[in-house]
């Protein structure tokens, strides 16, 4: 792809958060208040107790999980930072892998697009799987 199909696909696209995946919540918001100057947050403990319809899948979250999560607004985009405590392999395990860092975007998906991009992505994930799984 070019540059200019890049920027044409860049400015079409409406991102309205950023979520980073930390093993320290924290101090992650102290550096991006004290450096970035971005604030307030919000923190929340997650828990089976608070959460509401949780879908157990293994490799995601066990029956006994508890994370945080801490979010804050910069402009119209929500920075989200996250913290597994235990039973949330999805996020420890990538964490454990690849350290801190960049975890997904949000992204607004209009609806005359939406089937098209969520093909796109089963068909990402399917080339994700080890061979065999379905």
């Amino acid at each position: 792809m070019t540059n200019k199909e890049y920027r044409a696909i860049t400015q079409k696209r409406k991102i309205t958060q950023i979520g980073v995946l930390v093993s320290d919540i924290y101090k992650a918001m102290d550096n991006w208040m004290y450096e970035h100057e971005v604030g307030p947050w919000e923190l929340y403990r997650h828990s089976k107790e608070k959460l509401q319809n949780v879908v157990y899948k293994e490799g995601l979250c066990s029956d006994s999980f508890e994370f945080y999560t801490a979010g804050a607004m910069m402009g119209d985009i929500q920075l989200e930072i996250m913290q597994p405590i235990q039973g949330i392999p999805f996020y420890s395990d990538c964490l454990r892998q690849k350290g801190d860092g960049l975890h997904h975007f949000k992204e607004v998906v209009p609806d005359d697009v939406f089937e098209d991009v969520l093909e796109y992505y089963k068909e990402q994930c399917q080339q994700l799987k080890p061979k065999g799984e379905t």
